[in-house]
């Protein structure tokens, strides 16, 4: 019995269930795949797997191109997710995250799941989903949300759309429109940048953003700085690269605005 079967497209689909649990920005990545999904099987019903911290962009997408999403430990734990799961009678299982959390939803359970290739997985996603069946392997520099549109292509959506359209909750909307009223960011070029990450591996230098945001102001855009207002791993990164970098005259309302030293970054 070989541990991974060969790679055989799924011939239709009646319910699906999609296993995401990654970052928060991470759900941007599936979402072109997701509306690939829901335009090529209308009538499927479709679970979407979350981690609680990407319940925010989540849960807004239920009732849409998804019909469910289950939120891990948004009061929801692991057992109780794999008994759901369980319920749910997927036709298909497709882990599109690859990593511990995902292999463990779908290790040792009875029905059709497809992960990523091992190449892709991370941790020990692949050896918790050894005899699942594997999506092919995306060539080398394929961008991530061609990745998870190849796997929906795989699952028999078509992929010619490509769309990051989701609903946002209401008093999201509210406090956007809020900041872009208050800063009149609908007037002239604007530029939006995010200037940390959850992990060092991940930042860009913020003396960098600076740098960059001279350059831009210097051919007639206009910068706003946005970042989180804390990360669990390293504390306030953000506000205090903000306060370092974009604290000073430069940062003055209108050719450069700091959400982050506004206090819009709250949690």
């Amino acid at each position: 019995m070989k541990s991974v079967k060969e790679h055989d497209p799924v011939p239709s689909l009646s319910r699906v269930a999609v296993v995401y649990p990654k970052a928060i920005g991470d759900l941007v990545f599936i979402l072109p795949a997701l509306h690939n999904l829901r335009l090529s099987f209308p009538e499927a019903s479709l679970m979407l797997i979350v981690k609680a911290k990407q319940a925010p962009l989540a849960l807004p997408l239920a009732g849409g191109i998804v019909d469910e999403v289950l939120v891990l430990h948004g009061g929801t734990g692991l057992l109780e997710a794999r008994r759901r799961l369980t319920a749910f009678h997927a036709d298909v299982i497709a882990d599109m995250a690859g990593n511990d959390i995902s292999g463990l939803l779908i290790a040792f359970r009875a029905g059709r799941r497809i992960r990523p290739h091992r190449t892709a997985c991370k941790g020990f996603g692949a050896m918790y989903s050894v005899f699942a069946e594997s999506f092919p392997p995306p060539a080398q520099g394929t961008h991530r949300v061609d990745e998870m549109r190849g796997m929906a292509g795989f699952l028999g959506a078509q992929t010619g759309t490509v769309t990051f359209e989701m609903n946002l909750p209401a008093q999201a909307a509210d406090d956007s429109s809020d900041i872009v009223g208050r800063f009149s960011l609908r007037d002239g070029k604007v530029v939006v940048l995010n200037i940390g990450a959850s992990r060092e591996t991940k930042r860009w230098p913020a003396g960098h953003f600076r740098k960059l945001a001279e350059l831009l102001v210097e051919s007639g855009y206009r910068v706003v700085i946005a970042g989180a207002g804390a990360f669990r791993s390293d504390g306030n990164y953000d506000r205090a690269a903000s306060q370092r970098f974009f604290a000073d005259d430069f940062v003055d309302g209108r050719r450069c605005v700091n959400l982050v030293r506004e206090g819009y970054s709250e949690p």
